[in-house]
């Protein structure tokens, strides 16, 4: 008897389909031989409930809008469950040049592309994911970004939470908000905020926001 084969869950976290072209192409190209079952969403606990109850396989999110969605209370319990229920994550990157791009490779998602990458490119990482694979998959796009060494070494110059609070800054967050939405002490997110500034060679605000609009964040 012939046993059919179960739908691949994909559930994408977003505000809107980002993704649409690639994952149609995808599917009109493999649907033969792996049913997809594709599901949109921009709300976090419904998110986590379809992972919890074990309706995704993988989820296809930006990295952008989960630190706009998500605290970082969420985002780590999110990859908790992510882990516990065997979902592969997918990240996308609309900015290339970011300085946390080594902390974003280092962070444990299972597969990172860019806006700079095809759509035979995510349908390798696509593939990558299915394979069950272990093992990091980054774009060609992305790759070329971590050989260059000066970008890479910035990288490393910004901790996760002065980045957290300069992309919050350009948002639009005062420092107040910042410190409630983190949870941390005003003069903490203030010190974070002059410690990231002066890594990035930026001495104002308005340098600052000159710096985010050509470097992806606005």
């Amino acid at each position: 008897m012939r046993t059919e084969k179960k739908p691949l869950k994909i559930i994408i976290f977003y505000e809107e389909n980002i993704f649409e072209k690639a994952i149609c192409d995808y599917i009109k190209k493999e649907s033969k031989n792996a049913p997809i079952e594709i599901s949109i969403c921009d709300n976090y606990t419904f998110l986590c409930r379809q992972i919890a109850g074990g309706k995704v396989d993988i989820l296809l999110t930006e990295y952008y809008f989960v630190y706009k969605k998500c605290s970082t209370g969420e985002q780590k319990y999110l990859k908790d469950e992510c882990r516990h229920h065997h979902v592969k994550i997918m990240m996308f990157l609309q900015d290339t040049k970011t300085p946390l791009i080594g902390k974003i490779i280092q962070s444990g998602y299972h597969a990172l592309i860019s806006a700079q990458d095809n759509v035979e490119e995510f349908q390798n990482a696509l593939q990558h994911l299915v394979s069950s694979r272990e093992a990091l998959f980054i774009s060609k796009a992305l790759r070329s970004v971590t050989d260059d060494k000066k970008r890479m070494a910035l990288s490393e110059t910004l901790t996760l939470k002065e980045w957290e609070v300069i992309f919050l800054i350009v948002q639009g967050h005062s420092l107040s908000e910042i410190a409630a939405k983190k949870n941390r002490a005003i003069s903490t997110v203030a010190t974070q905020k002059h410690n990231a500034m002066k890594k990035l060679s930026v001495s104002t605000n308005g340098e600052l926001l000159k710096y985010a609009y050509f470097n992806g964040m606005l």
